[in-house]
């Protein structure tokens, strides 16, 4: 064997379960078919600054994570940004609900690239199938390369896992089937716009508009990862994304930046702007288990954020660490 377990994925269910698969001494190799670790703990770089184009912020609703927000606040990898909503936008509030969103130092894929650290993660490796061996999972990638483990985990989104399957001829039983079945995906198209001039957006640089597209707005300067340029990050609705998701980049910027221009200083100008696609950006819809062992497939695991570890009902950031330290529990 290659190694004791096989991760697909190193997006925050991977890191999070190969770190804790480490800490008990298994042999664990993470494929990622990005060129880095992180998934949609993503910042891309433009010009002199930089931009968180995936999760935006973090979040504990639970003990575990809070505790694990607590750990990378000490360490300097992230740090409290805000308190709450107001109004639509990011403001503190004085209201009892509301609780702390953090930012990552540098941006959410630093922060990854640090969750990373101590693991084996070969990055830029497409997984084509997964297959069943009579001991253990071989896993075959575009480069004619295979990849031997006593047990697989797969933390892709649920139609990519499933992709995996199929091309490898593994059957789920009925009932894994029905419960993979309820997962459901948004997807969103986000721009990311250069600005030179200022960002007329309120105190801490974000807006929250629920009702409207764009319906999130956070200019990364306030957000204090981009002190050299003014870098916005503007995500549409799900319904927005869906209508022009077949449309070239270019006209799916103009009309995203349609929806931005009241909160940019007309006295600016636009010196870059680029798109990107997350086809399963959240969740929407999530199975209501923390991972799934499918039955009569020893060795197999599903995890990630539509597997509902934090009891929340809605994909997460914290759905994705907890699913992947509870189905690293299992796995033993």
């Amino acid at each position: 064997m290659d190694c004791d377990v096989l991760v697909i994925g190193a997006g925050m269910t991977g890191l999070s379960a190969g770190q804790r698969l480490r800490e008990q001494g298994r042999r664990v190799l993470v494929l990622e078919k990005a060129r880095s670790a992180g998934g949609r703990m993503a910042t891309r770089r433009i010009g002199p600054g930089r931009a968180d184009h995936g999760a935006q912020f973090l979040t504990a609703h639970t003990p575990a994570f809070a505790a694990a927000l607590a750990g990378w606040e000490a360490a300097g990898l992230i740090y409290p940004w805000t308190a709450g909503y107001a109004r639509g936008s990011l403001r503190p509030s004085a209201d009892a609900t509301f609780y702390p969103r953090y930012a990552a130092v540098n941006g959410m894929n630093h922060l990854a690239q640090q969750l990373a650290q101590g693991l084996e993660v070969r990055t830029a490796v497409t997984v084509q199938a997964v297959r069943r061996l009579a001991h253990g999972w071989q896993v075959e990638d575009s480069a004619g390369g295979s990849t031997h483990a006593s047990q697989l985990l797969l933390t892709a989104p649920a139609p990519q896992s499933l992709a995996l399957l199929a091309a490898g001829e593994v059957a789920l039983s009925t009932a894994d089937q029905a419960a993979l079945a309820v997962i459901a995906y948004d997807p969103c198209l986000v721009g990311l716009f250069w600005w030179q001039g200022a960002a007329l957006l309120p105190p801490v640089g974000a807006l929250l508009r629920s009702q409207h597209d764009p319906f999130w707005i956070a200019d990364n300067q306030q957000k204090g990862i981009s002190p050299e340029a003014t870098l916005l990050t503007v995500q549409s609705s799900a319904a927005f994304s869906r209508r022009w998701w077949e449309a070239d980049d270019a006209a799916a910027l103009t009309a995203i930046q349609a929806g931005l221009q009241e909160f940019l200083d007309p006295q600016g100008r636009l010196v870059e702007a680029q798109l990107k696609r997350w086809r399963f950006a959240t969740a929407s819809t999530l199975c209501p288990q923390p991972f799934l062992l499918p039955a009569g497939l020893p060795g197999l695991a599903l995890a990630g954020d539509a597997f509902d570890a934090a009891g929340s009902k809605v994909g997460s950031v914290e759905s994705a660490f907890l699913s992947g330290q509870q189905v690293a529990a299992a796995l033993t």
